[in-house]
């Protein structure tokens, strides 16, 4: 593996970022993580993925007459997890995320004199800012 190829990471550090995995290694489970969310993903470059969550479809009279007690951090979890298992795309809580198409990229980096240390950068490039941190924490 040459270190020279990944570009050196400028800007903020987010601890949850942080890798000494192998680049090669982290990248695929990237990429099974983005996949198993619904996401669309394509090659940008050698580790560099470009994103896209398509906007949330209208919900179907059936899907809509789910009951309101429904609400319980435990019940969202289970949805969750399921949606992974699945690869349904994910969407955050409507009050929050209201569904719209989200793309961004995720790359990886270098950190500069860390060698052996790399950081996953995801970037929005287009779309709702909360659905964006939504997606980004999900990640």
């Amino acid at each position: 593996f040459n270190d020279s190829k990944l570009r050196t990471h400028h800007g903020a550090v987010d601890q949850e970022a942080l890798t000494s995995g192998s680049p090669v290694e982290v990248l695929v489970e990237v990429k099974q993580a983005l996949l198993s969310m619904g996401i669309d993903v394509k090659k940008d470059g050698e580790y560099k993925l470009k994103c896209v969550r398509q906007r949330r479809k209208r919900p179907s009279s059936q899907e809509s007459t789910t009951s309101s007690s429904s609400n319980s951090r435990t019940d969202k979890k289970r949805r969750m997890s399921t949606m992974f298992q699945t690869g349904e795309t994910v969407y955050g809580d409507p009050v929050v995320d209201p569904g719209e198409e989200v793309r961004f990229s995720v790359e990886l980096c270098k950190i500069k004199n860390l060698p052996g240390l790399y950081i996953v950068d995801i970037r929005r490039m287009r779309g709702n800012v909360w659905a964006y941190k939504f997606l980004y924490h999900t990640l």
